[in-house]
C-alpha cells in the first residue's frame, strides 16, 4: 500500500536484478512479479512467509543469548 511494487520496480529498471536491494525481505519475493514469473498474490504470499521465516531465526537467536537486565538496559553476554 505505501508503494513498495512502485520502488521494486524502478530499482529493477535503474539497477536490474543483480542489485544488493534485491537481497533485503520484500524486494527479494517481489522480483518474480515485475519480472511475471508470478502474480501478485503469490508475491504477497511469498513476503509474508519469508517475514515469518526471519522473525523465527530471530526469536531463536535471541533465545539463545544470555541478558541481563540493569536500570531497564539490556547487555548481551
Amino acid at each position: 500500500k505505501a508503494g513498495l511494487v512502485d520502488e521494486t520496480q524502478n530499482l529493477y529498471k535503474k539497477y536490474g536484478q543483480n542489485a544488493p536491494v534485491f537481497e533485503g525481505l520484500g524486494y527479494r519475493q517481489l522480483l518474480p512479479y515485475i519480472k511475471e514469473e508470478i502474480n501478485l498474490e503469490q508475491a504477497i504470499e511469498d513476503i509474508k512467509q519469508a517475514t515469518r521465516n526471519y522473525a523465527k531465526s530471530q526469536l531463536t537467536w535471541w533465545r539463545n543469548r544470555e541478558l541481563i537486565w540493569l536500570n531497564g538496559t539490556r547487555l548481551n553476554l
